[in-house]
C-alpha cells in the first residue's frame, strides 16, 4: 500500500527539514510513528538506524509493528528516505518512508 500526504508550513525548507531527517523526531508530529529510538549501528548500514514502532488504523482495525529503519538517502534541506533494514538473516516486507521538502511561495511543502 502506498500513502502520500502533504503538509504546507510557513517556514523555510531548512527549518522544516530538521523535523524530517531524524526519525527520532517523528513521534512528535506523525501519528503513525508513536516511537522511534536510535538503534545500534551495523557495518552494512548506509546511514543512522532507528528502532521504530509503526501504528496504522483502518476503521475499527488497528495494527502495530516494530521494525528497524535506516536512513538510506539524505539530501540536506530537500530529501530524506528511510527503509527497513533488518540484520537477522530473515526475509522481511519492505517498508519505506520518503520525505521531500520544497520551497513554495516563501514557505515549505513536505510530501
Amino acid at each position: 500500500m502506498d500513502i502520500t500526504a502533504t503538509l504546507d508550513a510557513p517556514v523555510a525548507p531548512a527549518a522544516l527539514f530538521a523535523w524530517v531527517d531524524d526519525l527520532g523526531r517523528y513521534p512528535d508530529w506523525l501519528d503513525i510513528v508513536p516511537r522511534a529510538v536510535a538503534a545500534a549501528p551495523h557495518p552494512d548500514d548506509v546511514g543512522p538506524a532507528w528502532s521504530v514502532d509503526l501504528r496504522g488504523r483502518l476503521g475499527p482495525f488497528a495494527r502495530s509493528k516494530r521494525l528497524r529503519m535506516v536512513r538510506t538517502a539524505c539530501e540536506p534541506h530537500r530529501h530524506a528516505r528511510f527503509e527497513r533494514v533488518e540484520h537477522d538473516g530473515r526475509d522481511h516486507s519492505p517498508w519505506v518512508l520518503d520525505a521531500a521538502v520544497e520551497g513554495v511561495d516563501g514557505a515549505s511543502r513536505l510530501t
